[in-house]
């Protein structure tokens, strides 16, 4: 993706910055060596992970968001596949004025359906490795003018999960839901580099709310992944590569320590606690506050959700 594609999605999502100090900070390089020095290098079997079928992921993933979100309007700007497409090029054409920016944003905002959130069309595929995805439409996603992704509404075309059915994928699931009805709101992060931190979170709540037994290999896993993450992002760095190369792995890095934390506080949390972070979260979600805004009230920082990681590795010994 070219640096013109990613700032076009900076101003689709609201994102006012990329960057953050903890990757020139000691403890980041404490946190690499660790991981590279102590995370086994061959798979890890988790064998408590049990099979199921994909209807049921969906409505325990399903039953999992409607409990957290406490009746809160669940609905995200919705179209499927190319059929709003259709007919906004018949009406503006394949390549139109980018001076009729304001017609053609008023003309999709009054022509997207909204649909809720766990009526998205779910697509799987059981033979590619494990991954989870929500597609959306840009339509004319080459246009050069920024105003363009500035007015343009989040709309959701679909949620994909990738590999296995089973355990994991319920959280992966409810991930995914929880990037829909937090990006509808554009804006609710400040920062490229913390937009996985809410999903993350969600998805290791979902593993306590489906069998606490599914936690320590919930984050393992992640863990596992962060390792991969570190290890591209070092040798994108040395080579002084740019762009989506740097910040992809910074992302999830960043994102999983701040979920970590967070859920660290939820875990241990009275249920009075938990509804409370429930209902903080709630907020971000139909736009009262930004996820800033919830780190800071329970003071999350990376280097705390560093030092659980750690201790969690130590579970593999």
């Amino acid at each position: 993706m070219t640096d013109n594609n990613f700032q076009n999605i900076l101003k689709l999502y609201d994102f006012k910055t990329y960057e953050s100090a903890y990757f020139d900070s000691k403890s980041y390089k404490n946190l690499r060596t660790f991981l590279i020095d102590n995370l086994p290098k061959q798979n890890i079997e988790f064998p408590n992970i049990k099979i199921c079928s994909y209807p049921t992921i969906k409505q325990i993933g399903k039953e999992i968001v409607k409990k957290h979100t406490n009746g809160i309007n669940l609905e995200v700007p919705y179209t499927f596949e190319d059929e709003l497409k259709s007919t906004i090029i018949t009406k503006f054409g394949q390549t139109p004025d980018e001076n009729n920016i304001d017609e053609i944003i008023s003309y999709i905002k009054q022509n997207i359906e909204y649909k809720n959130i766990t009526d998205i069309p779910v697509f799987t595929n059981l033979s590619a490795p494990k991954n989870g995805s929500i597609t959306t439409e840009q339509f004319y996603d080459d246009f050069e003018n920024p105003a363009y992704y500035e007015k343009l509404p989040i709309i959701i075309k679909a949620i994909s999960l990738q590999g296995k059915s089973d355990d994991f994928a319920k959280g992966i699931y409810v991930h995914e839901m929880y990037h829909g009805l937090s990006e509808r709101n554009k804006g609710y992060t400040n920062n490229y580099l913390y937009n996985e931190t809410l999903p993350i979170f969600m998805e290791e709540v979902a593993a306590l709310d489906i069998d606490e037994s599914l936690i320590t290999p919930a984050i393992l896993q992640r863990i596992i992944n962060l390792k991969i993450d570190i290890l591209n992002l070092t040798y994108n760095t040395f080579t002084e590569e740019k762009g989506l190369n740097i910040t992809e792995p910074q992302k999830y890095i960043l994102s999983f320590l701040l979920a970590t934390n967070l859920f660290n506080i939820y875990m241990h949390s009275s249920n009075k606690g938990k509804k409370e972070i429930d209902n903080e979260i709630n907020k971000i979600l139909i736009g009262k506050q930004k996820l800033e805004d919830v780190l800071n009230k329970y003071e999350i920082t990376p280097e705390k959700g560093a030092n659980i990681v750690k201790r969690k590795i130590k579970t593999l010994k």
